[in-house]
């Protein structure tokens, strides 16, 4: 059980700071990069 918490705590402190955010960070700009979709061209694989 020792082991799961453990692995649980450094699991969950990755994902808490994966996006640090500092003083001055424009908030709106970043939420309009994640809402923006990115389409590419697939590669054609027929003829």
């Amino acid at each position: 059980m020792k082991y799961l918490i453990t692995t649980l705590t450094i699991f969950a402190t990755f994902i808490c700071n994966g996006q640090i955010l500092k003083q001055g960070d424009n908030l709106k700009t970043e939420f309009k990069k994640i809402a923006k979709l990115y389409y590419f061209t697939a590669p054609s694989f027929t003829g």
